[in-house]
């Protein structure tokens, strides 16, 4: 009969503890791939909401540009019309009294 070493036994035990590593490393890193998918799943979402928000915020923004753009518009109006009417009233008030006080 062949005779077995008497390191085989140690050999397979160390052998077995290294698949046995190995499948703990695998299981641990197949347990993180599928967290980052949930983790990617949430982001896609997030950005998702993201995006709906954004285009949403744009469009309000425009709209509160444009009413500003508006409203200065209209106040730069009101100031160009209240300097004509000044102009015209200091211009004509010395006119009219200079005309009145040739006739009498």
């Amino acid at each position: 009969m062949a005779s077995v070493p008497s390191s085989a036994p140690a050999s397979a035990s160390r052998l077995q503890d290294q698949v046995d590593d190995t499948v703990r490393i695998i299981r641990e890193n197949i347990k993180k791939v599928s967290e980052r998918g949930e983790n990617l799943d949430s982001l896609q979402g997030k950005t998702d909401d993201l995006a709906v928000h954004s285009d949403g915020f744009r469009r309000d923004a425009n709209k509160v540009n444009k009413r500003m753009c508006s409203k200065l518009i209209k106040s730069r109006m009101y100031l160009i019309g209240c300097i004509i009417f000044l102009l015209v009233v200091l211009l004509i008030i010395p006119v009219v009294t200079l005309v009145l006080h040739r006739h009498s």
